[in-house]
C-alpha cells in the first residue's frame, strides 16, 4: 500500500491539520463484541465510528493507538499536543497497514500490559524505525504544503 493511501492530507480545518487515514482492521478471531468503552477510545482516537468491531479488532486498534502514541512523542515531543495527536493517528494507521508490524505491535501491548508498565519504550524496538520512516514521509508532506514549520523532530 502507499503511504499516500495509509494518510492522506486534507489540509487545515478551524486551525486543525486533517488527515484522511485509511486503518486497516484486523480480521475477527473471536466474536465477543467490544465494550462500549473500547469504541469511546477509539471514536476519540481515530476520529470515526468502527461500527461491529470485536473485542479484539478493538484491543488491536487500542494497542496500534498506543504505540502510534508513544512513538509520536518519541519523534515528535516539541509540536504541539493537537498536531501531535493528528500525526498519532496518521502512525497508528500505518502500524495498522502492516500484518508484520500490527501483530507485533499487539503482542507489545500484551507484554507491557502483563508486566504493569506505565512508560513502555518504542525507541529501539523492531518497528520504530518503520514507523519513524513513515513520520519522515508526513514531515515532507506538510513541508510540501507549505506546513514544514510546524514540525520540529527531536
Amino acid at each position: 500500500m502507499e503511504w499516500s493511501e495509509i494518510a492522506l492530507f486534507r489540509g487545515v480545518v478551524d486551525g486543525q491539520l486533517t488527515f484522511e487515514i485509511n486503518v486497516s482492521v484486523p480480521d475477527a478471531t473471536a466474536f465477543e463484541a467490544a465494550t462500549a468503552r473500547q469504541l469511546e477510545a477509539i471514536k476519540l482516537f481515530y476520529s470515526r465510528d468502527f461500527p461491529e468491531l470485536t473485542y479484539d479488532q478493538a484491543s488491536a486498534l487500542l494497542s496500534y493507538r498506543e504505540f502510534a502514541r508513544l512513538c509520536a512523542e518519541a519523534l515528535f515531543g516539541k509540536i504541539t499536543i493537537q498536531l501531535r495527536k493528528a500525526l498519532s493517528a496518521c502512525l497508528a494507521a500505518y502500524v495498522s497497514s502492516d500484518p508484520e508490524i500490527s501483530s507485533w505491535v499487539v503482542e507489545w501491548q500484551r507484554k507491557v500490559f502483563e508486566r504493569g508498565s506505565t512508560f513502555p519504550r518504542v525507541r529501539g524496538s523492531p518497528y520504530f524505525e518503520d514507523v519513524s520512516s513513515f513520520a519522515d514521509y508526513l514531515d515532507g508532506v506538510l513541508e510540501m504544503n507549505g506546513l514544514g514549520h510546524m514540525m520540529e523532530r527531536k
